[in-house]
């Protein structure tokens, strides 16, 4: 049977742990369970980040705390994480600036890049965003780990289609020039435009259209959109001019900029050729003009020198006639070979 010091005694314990009906803990309850509910909600939200995070204790390292992604990406249990030191994870562990020893500013906040150990022995490359904070008398450091292998694979699968690209660009036997027309300058050529200006990649980047282009139509360079061949002339280093036929293809980058390739092609063997043309042509004419009168020159002598045979009849008449006749069959061939030169020339000016 419990006597009155027992009840007492009970009624104090209630009291203390705020069962009893004047606790003063029943008071602060439910503003106790509201900090609780916040709390959870607080840590749910952080479990459905796709970002590793960690509560990391300095100068120690231990980790103290971390969320649900930590554990998913890097295949260890909470309680395995929370027997480990960030070291354990950071191969080589964390950089020497990330310590409170190393930081003026301790309200600053660092990203590295750097990979870390799952629990199966490979690597995960991950942006890590760092800061450092204090509470209950102690130093942390919150650490938010990106998972960038997606991101990296990308960034390589880029970098290899530009790589490419360049590859096949510098191949390319005419001059490729990139020009910004909202700069007016050269962002891009290829080696074979150097070869043939004389300049380096470094030193065209420093020019303009303006700078190279010689002779020309006003188009060629006012007009950055002609689409359609224009020859013009363009300043090589040594200050020499080369001819050229410039054709302008606009492209537009997937952020809606619009720039003009140039592909600019040596035509100093088809000005060459041009030339040779003309004066094979020139050549032609002539000697269709000779054909045309050769037969009239030969003709009128002949035609004395058969005259003066019949006058004769000596006993070389018949061979002087058979002689004639042959040279007038001769000089028939040469009219037909005019007619046949009048169809070459025709043809060589209508097709070349």
């Amino acid at each position: 049977m419990k006597n009155s010091s027992d009840d007492r005694w009970d009624r104090l314990r209630e009291q203390i742990i705020g069962l009893g009906e004047h606790s003063t803990r029943k008071n602060y309850y439910p503003e106790l369970q509201a900090r609780l509910a916040d709390l959870e909600r607080f840590r749910a939200l952080l479990d459905q980040s796709n970002d590793a995070i960690l509560l990391i204790r300095l100068p120690e390292g231990e980790i103290t705390d971390l969320n649900w992604s930590a554990c998913e990406q890097l295949g260890y249990r909470r309680d395995e994480l929370l027997r480990l030191r960030i070291g354990d994870l950071v191969p080589g562990g964390l950089p020497d600036l990330c310590w409170k020893e190393k930081v003026v500013d301790r309200h600053c906040t660092q990203t590295v890049t750097t990979s870390l150990t799952r629990q199966d022995g490979s690597f995960v490359c991950v942006e890590m965003t760092l800061r450092f904070t204090s509470f209950g008398g102690s130093d942390y450091l919150v650490a938010v780990a990106r998972d960038i292998s997606e991101r990296n694979r990308i960034l390589e699968a880029l970098t290899e289609s530009e790589n490419r690209y360049r590859g096949v660009v510098q191949q390319v036997s005419e001059g490729l020039m990139i020009v910004d027309p909202e700069m007016g300058g050269i962002v891009e050529t290829n080696a074979a435009l150097q070869q043939l200006l004389g300049y380096t990649a470094a030193e065209l980047a420093l020019l303009s259209p303006v700078d190279l282009v010689a002779d020309g139509p006003a188009d060629l360079t006012t007009d950055p959109a002609g689409t359609t061949p224009v020859e013009g002339e363009f300043i090589r280093k040594d200050g020499s001019r080369v001819p050229v036929e410039v054709r302008k293809n606009p492209i537009t980058y997937p952020e809606g900029k619009v720039v003009f390739c140039w592909m600019i092609r040596d035509i100093r063997g088809r000005r060459a050729l041009d030339r040779i043309k003309r004066e094979a042509l020139l050549q032609i004419e002539q000697n269709i003009l000779q054909f045309a009168t050769l037969g009239d020159h030969i003709r009128n002598p002949l035609a004395v020198i058969v005259g003066l045979t019949d006058l004769e009849n000596g006993a070389y008449a018949e061979k002087i006639l058979m002689q004639a006749e042959e040279i007038d069959r001769i000089i028939d061939r040469l009219d037909r070979g005019w007619l046949e030169s009048e169809k070459v020339r025709s043809f060589i000016k209508k097709y070349y």
